[in-house]
């Protein structure tokens, strides 16, 4: 009797092993048995089934699977030698996008059949071989979502949703090295990104599939769980980040390639995402409502290193407020240049950045640096306000070096950086702004001299930073006829606000004031002062009055009572800088010129002189070079003239080009309110749910807008633009949103309150 038996042999190819699911010798019996498990990357041992007893043949069949969850494969094997001529393999209609199953099988010892099998002859000898098959570009990456714990604002200054779409197929998704959609999370969030993937056109549904993403330089990954297709479309993958350290702060930034893993193939996308990310580990200050410009964490993360304490990472931002933003403290007088008072208040933090009010500054600024950097970080600060304060001993003070001298440049006083502790014409500090980390006004930060970066009591700075030796107290009246004292120093509000000068609550320093009585006499004034609008068109105005000299960098700030137009000017070797504080009503330019006079760490009675009659009762003026400034009112409007590279004459003569132009009946208005000032605000959905997205819209002319909202608790920005603002309701309840709009031409302020029921 011949050999009627079967003998097979499987080669696997895959990348994972193949696990026996079930075997039968329907005729005959196994004298060698299919194997359990085959290798990844190998063959099977030879296994035969053994004919029956006579000349009955063999036959039989088994199942073979994968055991991988990004393998899904089964299949099914016939075969049969029995004595006819009817030899068979069978794959049982094998069909799929991802492998190929063949074999080959000859009888007799004769020839090797593909994929067929010889019906007459025997044994039957069967190779069967299980491949992946070329897939060509099954997906295309559609987009990625990111879902924000906090508010963020691109570079540009616009609030992005907390649930944005941070790179789009075609879109605006790069910002220099960094990302148009920067995205802010809290420290151990490794899900809060999101793919979208079109597999519209993929014939891989119903396989399971796993997506990775990886940064190009770094061990940043992040991968999706393996899920399966079920239908065409694009479809929305959650992914979770491995690779990093996300208990401690964060940042990460670059491209990042994205591979499809199906049957253990991976499947390399053609494009590359851009994206920036951040974690930090407290919610940043409310002065961040709105979002935190990204630039500041760009600003930031260069001086931090992965793994630091909030501690650690106070002391990095205390010495980058100190030295990364080459600034240098106004020599002359002492004056803030972004927006702090004595008491914080305002800082224009954009134009601290772009340096667009020059390089100087002063300790109010410096303290609102430093509580802005350390509120972005989530980090609490408290601003410390100290007065007297006093002559301060040997220590660097910023942008200048070592000084004892800080007024050193002001023609009054000494003009060497560090002199006598006794010269007579040594300056000092009248008052002085710092920050403390801890609300007893200890572990005190101070940005503008020293630098003091947190690790000094309140007692070691006063005793380090004040000169209680010098016998030159004596000079001053009270306050400043002694030095300061730890006791002096008092906690004030601090940095409020990033887009709304809140002057009318902001604190001014009444002895100061006083100090200027004979000068001008601010209380007199108030009684006096003109409820009129000097509506006057401010560009040609400013084209009347400095007509010689071109527009290098300037910016606009609004109040809650008005707008603050600032503009740098040069011609041939001079430079001046021109303030336009366009306020409602003449009361409130008094205010606004004693807010700017409360901005000086010299007191300004020792700054001005009562100005120029042709300016009126309310002007005061510093002739003295290097830094000559005039200032007055003119109905609403406050004027300040600073000759940064400039005479005190230039100054004068720009002056009265200024009144004669603000007189000229061609660009004079005579109504108090121009009929072309024109306002609409729309609400985008007149019923608001909880949870209901709705935007307010404002249309008409205008040079700057901004909304405030005064009763936060029941809805959240979304995302902000030019002419929006985009909301979502939080929680049922009232909710007030004031907003404030630049009209152009006469930089007058309108104001329109919208009040919002949630149901």
């Amino acid at each position: 009797m011949g050999d009627f038996s079967t003998y097979i042999t499987i080669k696997n190819n895959l990348n994972s092993p193949l696990q026996l699911d079930g075997s039968a010798a329907t005729l005959g019996s196994w004298k060698t048995a299919p194997p359990s498990w085959i290798s990844a990357r190998s063959s099977s041992v030879q296994f035969q089934c053994l004919h029956a007893s006579g000349s009955n043949g063999s036959e039989g069949w088994f199942i073979y699977r994968t055991n991988s969850e990004i393998e899904n494969l089964r299949f099914k094997i016939n075969f049969a030698d029995p004595y006819r001529d009817d030899n068979y393999v069978r794959t049982n209609g094998f069909s799929s996008n991802l492998y190929t199953l063949s074999y080959r099988a000859r009888s007799s010892n004769g020839a090797w059949w593909d994929n067929t099998c010889p019906a007459s002859g025997h044994p039957v000898e069967v190779e069967i071989t299980i491949s992946y098959k070329t897939v060509p570009d099954a997906y295309t990456l559609h987009s990625l979502r990111a879902q924000s714990d906090y508010r963020i604002k691109s570079s540009s200054g616009f609030a992005l949703p907390l649930d944005n779409t941070v790179w789009q197929q075609g879109g605006i998704n790069n910002d220099g090295d960094y990302s148009a959609n920067p995205i802010l999370v809290k420290t151990n969030n490794q899900t809060f990104l999101k793919i979208n993937l079109d597999i519209s056109n993929s014939k891989l549904t119903d396989v399971p599939i796993k997506i990775k993403g990886t940064k190009a330089s770094g061990n940043i990954t992040f991968q999706s769980k393996v899920i399966t297709p079920t239908s065409t479309g694009i479809m929305m993958i959650d992914l979770m980040l491995s690779g990093a350290d996300l208990s401690k702060a964060l940042q990460s930034y670059g491209d990042f390639k994205w591979s499809i893993e199906a049957a253990n193939q991976s499947f390399q996308l053609p494009d590359t995402t851009r994206l920036e990310m951040y974690w930090i580990s407290n919610s940043p200050d409310e002065m961040f409502k709105a979002g935190v410009w990204v630039k500041v964490y760009r600003k930031i993360f260069t001086v931090l290193s992965a793994g630091m304490t909030t501690d650690q990472i106070a002391t990095s931002i205390s010495k980058q407020c100190f030295d990364g933003f080459s600034k240098k403290y106004d020599t002359v007088y002492g004056a803030a240049k972004y927006g702090p008072g004595p008491d914080g208040g305002f800082f224009e933090l954009k134009n601290y950045y772009n340096n667009t009010n020059g390089a100087l500054c002063n300790c109010y600024d410096q303290a609102g640096l430093v509580q802005v950097q350390l509120g972005a970080m989530g980090i609490s600060s408290y601003w410390v306000y100290m007065t007297p304060f006093g002559f301060i001993n040997q220590t660097n003070l910023i942008g200048v070096g070592q000084c004892n001298n800080p007024f050193f440049s002001n023609p009054v006083c000494a003009p060497e950086k560090i002199v006598d502790i006794n010269n007579p014409k040594r300056s000092a500090f009248g008052n002085h702004a710092f920050v403390a980390k801890s609300i007893s006004n200890n572990s005190i930060i101070d940005a503008c001299q020293g630098p003091f970066i947190g690790d000094k009591t309140l007692a070691t700075y006063v005793s380090e930073g004040i000169d209680s030796k010098t016998g030159l107290y004596k000079k001053f009246g009270p306050p400043n006829n002694v030095p300061g004292k730890a006791t002096d120093a008092k906690q004030e509000p601090g940095i409020v606000s990033l887009i709304l000068v809140k002057l009318l609550a902001s604190k001014i320093n009444t002895l100061e004031m006083e100090a200027l009585k004979p000068v001008i006499d601010f209380e007199e004034l108030y009684k006096t002062a003109s409820a009129e609008f000097l509506l006057v068109d401010i560009d040609q105005l400013l084209q009347f009055a400095l007509q010689d000299y071109t527009y290098e960098t300037g910016s606009i700030v609004l109040s809650d009572s008005g707008v603050i137009k600032t503009g740098t000017y040069v011609k041939d070797q001079k430079r001046i800088q021109l303030k336009i504080h366009v306020a409602t009503n003449g009361i409130t330019a008094l205010r606004f010129m004693e807010r700017f006079l409360s901005g000086f760490s010299n007191p300004p009675s020792t700054i001005f002189e009562r100005g120029p009659a042709a300016l009126g009762p309310v002007a005061l003026q510093h002739q003295e070079a290097p830094e000559p400034m005039l200032l007055w009112t003119q109905q609403n409007i406050f004027f300040v003239l600073d000759g940064l590279e400039c005479s005190y004459d230039e100054l004068y003569q720009i002056s009265m080009r200024i009144k004669e132009g603000s007189a000229n009946t061609q660009l004079l208005d005579k109504h108090n309110i121009p009929d072309s000032v024109d306002m609409h605000v729309n609400l985008s959905n007149p019923e608001v749910r909880v949870n209901d997205s709705f935007k307010v819209n404002f249309s008409g002319e205008m040079d700057d807008m901004i909304i405030c909202d005064t009763a936060d608790t029941t809805i959240e920005i979304d995302s902000t633009g030019r002419d929006y603002y985009h909301y979502r309701a939080v929680a049922p309840g009232n909710a007030t949103l004031q907003i404030f709009v630049v009209q152009p031409k006469y930089y007058f302020l309108l104001t329109h309150t919208v009040n919002i029921t949630i149901k």
